[in-house]
Parts: C-alpha cells; structure tokens; sequence
C-alpha cells in the first residue's frame, strides 16, 4: 500500500520529540509531543456537470486528515441537506448531490474544514 506524504508527514506530528537543553543543569530529558498540524489549505473544483438535470458531482481535497462538513443551501440561504459530516484522512474525494425531489433553480455549496470554508454555486434544471 502506498502512503502519501502528506500523510506521512501527519503521523509523524504524533512522534514524541526529545527536549534539549537543560542550561547546565542536570536533567533527564523528557518527551514533548508536537502541535496538531494545522490544514492551510482546501481545495475543490466546481461541481461538474453545472448547470445539472438531475445530479452533479464534487470534488475536493484534503492536504491533511481533519473533519469536514459540506452542506447544500437553496438561493435564500435556506439549509437543503449535509452530504458529509466525518473526520476523513488525507486525499480527493468526490460527492454526488442528487437533486431529484428538489424546484429547479440555484443551490449552493458549503465546504468547510478547520477553519477553512469553500464555497459555489450550482444550477439545478428540471
């Protein structure tokens, strides 16, 4: 199995690290485990097909492990439905909003994860 870097480099954020330095003084050195690393970017692409008949498709990447929501909202900003709501590792991943049971008209996306948040528009014909 091959492992990313990415996430190679995320698991080695959780390998205690040896403390140095004791000015002098005599000290046995203790193990301090790094910070959590931080996601410092997001990456998705506009759904595709836009404008769609039935169902479209998301994509988005994920530098990092961390907890991502992706919601849908109608023109007025009124909430439509969570399409995913989970912690996931590094990686691409595509969604499928299947908008059968919905007015045709302009819906819009929400992609957050950390601190970031994505967003786009997509168009909905019947």
């Amino acid at each position: 199995m091959r492992v990313s870097r990415f996430l190679m480099a995320y698991m080695r954020s959780f390998i205690p690290q040896p403390v140095t330095g004791c000015h002098g003084k005599s000290c046995q050195p203790s193990l301090l485990l790094k910070k959590k690393p931080e996601l410092k970017r997001l990456s998705s692409r506009d759904p595709r097909p836009n404008p769609f008949n039935s169902q479209t498709h998301i994509r988005y990447e994920l530098g990092i492990a961390h907890h991502v929501s992706l919601k849908i909202y109608d023109a007025m900003g009124r909430y439509i439905k969570t399409l995913v709501d989970v912690t996931q590792p590094a990686g691409i991943y595509r969604l499928t909003f299947v908008a059968s049971g919905y007015a045709s008209g302009i819906y819009y996306y929400q992609l957050q994860a950390g601190s970031l948040l994505q967003s786009g528009r997509m168009i909905f014909i019947k």
